[in-house]
């Protein structure tokens, strides 16, 4: 099991003391003192995504490693993919909890002690028959019906007819 390290348990506890790890840990009630928070986190697991403050003040989960924290850990591009891990492009900053994160979770991944993350593919729609046709396209609307003639004669009689 992958392990918080030990610059990021105390970012985040510098962050929040005693208020908002509950959400992390999916805890109901916020820890009554450092040491439980500190005991809690330290033990709790991490994904292949960095964990970001969120506009609440409240540790979320982040849209992925930037760029610049794969260029710092000396990752590539291809080998995050290959390994799974959460990459966002448009993010160019550097956190050093974020870095320190990352190069844990890579040595934990090569060394084949936690899985890699599996991405499924979406499931191919399977189709039966011929796609159907919308009405318009079989002249079966009123409009159509009216401008091939297919109505009464006396409608077809119409001052507007088309063959008239």
């Amino acid at each position: 099991m992958f392990r918080l390290s030990k610059s990021l348990i105390e970012f985040y506890l510098h962050l929040h003391p005693y208020i908002g790890l509950e959400t992390l840990l999916g805890k109901q009630k916020p820890f009554q003192t450092f040491q439980e928070a500190y005991e809690a986190l330290s033990s709790a697991s991490t994904h292949n995504y960095p964990l970001v403050i969120g506009h609440t003040g409240r540790p979320r989960k982040g849209r992925g490693f930037s760029l610049g924290e794969l260029r710092e850990a000396g990752i590539s591009l291809d080998k995050a993919k290959r390994l799974g891990l959460y990459i966002d492009k448009r993010r160019d900053t550097v956190h050093q909890e974020n870095v320190e994160a990352l190069k844990d979770l890579v040595e934990l991944l090569e060394k084949g002690e936690i899985p890699p993350q599996v991405k499924s593919k979406p499931s191919e729609r399977q189709r039966f028959g011929s796609p159907a046709k919308g009405r318009a396209f079989r002249g079966l609307t009123a409009a159509g019906k009216k401008s091939r003639g297919l109505y009464k004669v006396e409608y077809r009689r119409h001052p507007q007819h088309k063959w008239d």
